[in-house]
């Protein structure tokens, strides 16, 4: 047996929300544990690519038709509907596996995303050791510093029982989808006293990382006790030190270009495509295009803008001169790390914090799909990229991440954890 215990990896979610899951499990393996990453069969090939033993929850066919359904773009009580829907439905699943890997070894770590309700469950009822990894911070809805959610903006001179008050609606609504199913399970297991607030208890107790940097978000007093930062998880797929010949070439062809992606996930975007298509013409700018829907690409690319299905951020974003994208927070952290402006058309979930922490920093500028024309992104383009104090903050940021390891101090966290509950449960 191994000095080192067994790693189960439980992400839940788009490429943007596994990616930091397999930075972890490579550093893992790196430091001599026995890593498995359990997940959607949709990233078997990726596991496979970079030699992470790979366990199936759920199927690609099913992740498809999750990024095919509209609802799940839009900024409504329809979009909790189908994450939770969908991840209340590989519960069981999660559990089986974390209940036979526990007898195996009763040492294991499981480090889930917050949506692996499976995790937090078998933590509950078998005593296994959990870490949640948070990749943003508005999913912590504080009232003392309340993220921006849509729909949803608390002024900090509001009373902070109205702040509280209004979150507390918020996770009741929530609840009312969510909670029937998942607590369903855990009566199952023997766990008969119903879950409340499943927002606040989908964090583990024992260690909640936020894979963020304090000057991105600093903790506030009513975050969960258990959660500590590390900083961006910055995997991104990439597996070489030099960008595809087809891309290089186009780079050489003229001025820096700008970078456009609505999600990895996101088969919606066609509207998006043709505004920024629009918008390169009208601002003189170059542009490339990122989706792995083709069908999404307007039919006919000026010779100045090109598609390319994937390119990895870390190794594009140094040669742009500005990132257009929905405001996930992993390609955020990778237009952060190359020192690029960010222009967010923010679409749902955790992206509203996202951008309003940024436009904050002075860094970028946001705006809602609707908002989102040819004329007025050539106009914010404009303003972002020729600003010479947009320029000093986005390089100020860059140098600073330069010194921050998001996956090694999130590793480091996850081991001391262990060390302490081995040193407690000896004692």
């Amino acid at each position: 047996m191994s000095n080192h215990p067994p790693i189960l990896l439980m992400p839940q979610g788009s490429a943007g929300d596994v990616h930091p899951f397999v930075g972890i499990g490579l550093e893992m393996q790196r430091r001599g544990h026995h890593v498995t990453l359990a997940t959607n069969g949709y990233f078997s090939e990726l596991a496979e690519r970079v030699g992470l033993p790979f366990v199936q929850i759920g199927t690609a066919e099913q992740f498809n038709e999750v990024a095919k359904n509209p609802d799940l773009w839009k900024p409504s009580i329809k979009s909790t509907r189908v994450v939770f829907g969908v991840s209340a439905q590989v519960v069981p699943d999660q559990y089986a596996l974390i209940q036979s890997l526990h007898e195996q070894d009763e040492r294991l770590i499981v480090v889930a995303g917050p949506l692996a309700f499976g995790a937090r469950i078998a933590a509950e009822k078998l005593g296994v050791k959990h870490v949640t990894i948070q990749l943003a911070p508005a999913v912590f809805l504080s009232a003392v510093d309340p993220p921006r959610m849509p729909g949803v903006v608390l002024p900090t001179w509001l009373p902070l029982w109205i702040r509280k008050s209004v979150w507390n609606l918020a996770m009741s609504m929530v609840d009312r989808i969510a909670c029937p199913d998942v607590n369903a399970f855990r009566s199952q297991v023997g766990l008969t006293k119903p879950m409340r607030q499943i927002i606040r208890w989908m964090n583990s107790d024992q260690l909640t990382v936020g894979m963020f940097p304090e000057w991105f978000a600093k903790p506030a007093s009513d975050w969960p006790s258990s959660v500590r930062l590390s900083s961006f998880g910055l995997y991104d797929e990439r597996t070489d030190q030099t960008l595809p010949p087809e891309v290089q070439s186009f780079l050489n062809r003229g001025d820096k270009p700008v970078v456009f992606t609505p999600g990895s996930a996101n088969c919606h975007g066609k509207a998006f495509f043709v505004e920024s298509v629009k918008a390169c013409q009208l601002s003189g700018r170059r542009g490339i295009l990122l989706s792995r829907y083709p069908e999404t690409i307007p039919d006919k690319l000026p010779d100045t803008v090109k598609h390319f299905e994937f390119v990895p951020l870390s190794l594009l974003l140094p040669h742009c001169s500005a990132l257009v994208y929905h405001g996930g927070i992993g390609t955020l952290s990778q237009a952060c790390k190359a020192g690029v402006p960010h222009l967010v058309m923010k679409l749902s979930h955790d992206q509203f914090d996202n951008a309003y922490r940024l436009e904050q920093l002075g860094v970028g500028q946001s705006c809602k799909p609707s908002g989102y024309k040819a004329g007025r992104v050539a106009r914010m383009l404009d303003a972002l990229i020729l600003s010479p104090k947009v320029k000093q903050r986005c390089e100020q940021i860059r140098d600073q991440m330069r010194a921050e390891d998001g996956v090694g101090a999130t590793c480091g966290l996850i081991e001391k954890m262990h060390a302490n509950v081995e040193t407690s449960d000896q004692i």
